[in-house]
């Protein structure tokens, strides 16, 4: 049972870590080369 707790309990540094890769992921989008 504590292994599901832990599981379900996600780190907010890896939630923090995940939104700043796709707001980097979404910046490339619009900064394409001319």
């Amino acid at each position: 049972m504590d292994s599901v707790k832990k599981k379900r309990n996600v780190n907010p540094i890896a939630i923090v870590f995940l939104a700043i890769l796709g707001i980097f992921g979404i910046l490339q989008l619009f900064n394409k080369p001319i």
